[in-house]
């Protein structure tokens, strides 16, 4: 039995200390630089719409929505989206 309780306290401890690294991971990829967006959107695929393969297809949407997900904390970052977008889609 002692086994099993010090087996479920480092599961525990393990557990919690998952949770936070998550937590810090999360907080710093929330925000991003303007120069660091600006090199993501010149890597995005904007045509990916247009693709046969739906593999790219599914890349390019996953990586929209990462670009739209790091415009909500910062309304830069929105403006630069859409001003880009814009540019690449006419």
């Amino acid at each position: 039995m002692k086994i099993l309780t010090n087996l479920e306290a480092a599961q525990a401890d393990y557990d919690a200390r998952k949770l936070k690294e998550d937590k810090e991971n999360a907080e710093s990829k929330r925000f991003v630089s303007p120069l660091a967006y600006n090199l993501m959107l010149e890597k995005h695929d904007w045509y990916y719409e247009y693709s046969d393969d739906h593999r790219v297809y599914s890349a390019g949407r996953r990586y929209r929505d990462m670009l739209l997900c790091h415009t909500r904390a910062c309304p830069t970052l929105k403006e630069m989206y859409y001003e880009y977008k814009k540019k690449m889609m006419g």
